[in-house]
Formats: C-alpha cells, structure tokens, sequence
C-alpha cells in the first residue's frame, strides 16, 4: 500500500473500476490535447470504452483487454477514427494511472 501511495495511487484504487477511475483522472490525462480533439475522445470514452471495459477493475485492465475491445470495435465494423479516439483516450487514461 505505501508504493502504490508513493506512486500517487489512491487508497480506493483496487476496488475502482476503469469506469470510476477514468471520471477521477479525465482532466489530468486529457491535458495538453487541442480542444479540437477533447469532444471526439469525450464521446469515444463514452460510446465505447465505458460500455466495453468500463465493469472492470482498474488493477486488472491489461494490454490484452485493451487488445480484445479493439478487435470487439473493429468487428462491429466501425471506422478507423471510431477505432482511434476511444483506443487513444484509454491508453492516456491507463499512462496516468500505472
């Protein structure tokens, strides 16, 4: 528990889904992003990774869960910046929490 806090970990963490944790950090891993750029990857977290991988917890979402929504997104025959935006905003979000 005292690394994770000297990591900037919060207590609730282990129990915190990717879901809970992404509405804690969202400012701070979308920062230095144009502001072009913050509605698609606002309304990607919200159409795809929430309803995707959102349930699990933080401390298990790995690089093949993140492989598996993205192949889920691509089977369902969604465009390349569909794919793109949702993918970029979870892979910032999983940069500030590791």
């Amino acid at each position: 528990m005292r690394k994770a806090a000297l990591r900037g970990a919060t207590p609730a963490l282990p129990t915190m889904t990717v879901a809970q944790d992404g509405e804690s950090v969202r400012g701070l891993a979308m920062r230095g992003l144009e502001a072009k750029t913050m509605d698609p990857c606002r309304a990607g977290r919200r159409l795809r990774v929430v309803p995707t991988v959102g349930h699990i917890p933080v401390q298990t979402f790995t690089n093949g869960v993140a492989d598996r929504a993205v192949f889920t997104w691509i089977a369902d025959d969604c465009g390349r910046s569909t794919v793109k935006n949702p993918s970029g905003t979870a892979r910032r979000h999983l940069r500030v929490v590791r």
